[in-house]
């Protein structure tokens, strides 16, 4: 009879346990969750193409020329001057993490004295900037030695040129090897044509936001030969960007 209960409680410990490990099988309550082995979406750096707006972030149709930009390729970062020292940590990290891409910046009014701000700050970690764009520069300034290539875009206004507001200028360069063209559109009858060009409206004007366009996607490709530089007409006469100090 002992033997009996004794292996009918062996039979019946049997049948729990089984009965246990079926269920723990199922729910898996009792074992460690495995970690998914997919990898959370890269996200995508931020573009080496900044775009700086004018103070309080003024530039009539700004955006027509980041999506111009973005359409040929070459999508943009717009910032304010607030944003230039976080925008300048930012670069300085990725080159010092191998970010070798092309870096262009482009500034409107205002926005192009930060530009050239942005610039100081990266010449003190040894960057280079390989292509600037300024347009309509707010107050007088030069050119750092850490700039490949400057294009600046301005409109002269001889009668009230003393006058610090409303006007934009040309700039000089501090390095010989910097490639500046200084471009007045004032002698530019193919954009004034198109637009009543002032200080309001030259960051907007189609001729030169095309102009921007062609210079950014060149800066943006790797230089096969100087002769794919592209050339700009001024008043009749032929100069390619690598021209230094082209003025009118």
């Amino acid at each position: 009879m002992r033997k009996f209960f004794c292996r009918l409680a062996q039979t019946a410990f049997v049948a729990s346990l089984i009965t246990t490990l079926a269920g723990c099988g199922t729910s898996r309550a009792w074992l460690p969750q495995a970690r998914s082995a997919a990898k959370p979406p890269a996200v995508s750096a931020p573009s080496n193409v900044i775009v700086v707006r004018a103070t309080a972030g003024y530039w009539p149709d700004c955006d027509r020329l980041v999506q111009s930009l973005s359409e040929q390729g070459a999508s943009a970062t717009v910032i304010r001057g607030m944003e230039v020292n976080r925008t300048a940590d930012r670069i300085v990290t990725g080159r010092r993490s191998g970010d070798a891409r092309p870096l262009v910046l482009i500034g409107y009014s205002r926005g192009a004295n930060d530009a050239l701000r942005l610039t100081r700050r990266l010449q003190k970690e040894n960057i280079s900037v390989d292509t600037l764009i300024l347009m309509e520069m707010a107050a007088q300034d030069s050119v750092p030695a850490n700039v490949v290539s400057c294009l600046n875009v301005y409109k002269s206004s001889p009668a009230d040129d003393w006058v610090p507001a409303f006007r934009g200028l040309p700039v000089t360069v501090e390095s010989a090897q910097t490639n500046l063209v200084n471009y007045n559109v004032r002698f530019h009858d193919e954009a004034v044509a198109q637009a009543a060009i002032n200080q309001f409206t030259v960051g907007q004007n189609p001729a030169v936001q095309a102009m921007v366009v062609e210079r950014v996607t060149t800066a943006l490709r790797p230089a096969e030969s100087e002769a794919a530089v592209p050339e700009v007409q001024f008043a009749g006469r032929t100069h390619a960007w690598r021209d230094r100090g082209v003025e009118e």
